[in-house]
């Protein structure tokens, strides 16, 4: 039996792990669906792109055993949540994730890669992250989410700020990609700002087809 702090934490730990296990988010044109190990052969052909992963801050990795560990290592972490997206036929066509995921001071990263080349466009991956900010800051109680984007990478810049996201920093000379170190620009949004877009025309779509719309373990 706990009782007193202890116990207030262990049960806020609880209701906090409840509203994680959250295995299907539907949207307007896509889904979004909590990846598993049986996804691994999908996403090694993501990870493999090099064309792709140049525009992410994460390395190409060749080894089959070692991104069996790294997908293993996040699916099990207590600080991410990983999801496929798909298409409303069911085809996969890339993964967004949220890491860092702070609890005391409500704040974490967003992730978004549409990996199939013939889906690489701005509305998949939109809907995409506006379902995630909706589950970060609706269902987790998120306070900000923020994410980096490398200079060249207008597109993925575009997105940050077609979702109400603001520059708030550059990282300099912070990654090693095409030959020569890159700056990388930081993006930020508060909750307050996020219910700010939910009040205009796009907001009120993606919202309007999110609702009630959500499956969770158990």
């Amino acid at each position: 039996m706990y009782s007193g702090i202890t116990g207030t934490w262990i049960c806020l730990f609880f209701h906090y792990s409840e509203r994680m296990l959250i295995t299907m988010i539907k949207g307007r044109t896509v889904n979004l669906r909590r990846i598993t190990v049986s996804d691994l052969p999908m996403v090694i052909e993501w990870w493999q792109d090099r064309e792709l992963m140049k525009y992410y801050d994460e390395l190409p990795v060749n080894s089959p055993s070692e991104m069996e560990h790294i997908l293993r290592q996040n699916i099990s972490a207590m600080d991410r949540i990983d999801y496929i997206i798909e298409t409303k036929k069911k085809d996969p066509i890339g993964r967004v994730f949220l890491s860092r995921i702070n609890r005391e001071d409500r704040n974490l990263e967003i992730h978004i890669m549409v990996g199939k080349k013939n889906r690489r466009n701005m509305f998949f991956g939109a809907e995409a992250a506006f379902l995630m900010l909706l589950h970060a800051f609706h269902r987790l109680g998120m306070h900000k989410v923020y994410g980096r984007v490398l200079e060249y990478a207008k597109e993925a810049e575009s997105l940050q700020k077609e979702m109400g996201f603001t520059r708030e920093a550059v990282l300099k000379k912070r990654y090693f990609q095409r030959g020569k170190y890159r700056d990388a620009l930081l993006y930020g949004l508060l909750d307050r700002e996020f219910e700010n877009i939910l009040k205009l025309p796009k907001g009120q779509k993606y919202l309007a087809a999110s609702q009630g719309n959500n499956k969770a373990i158990g």
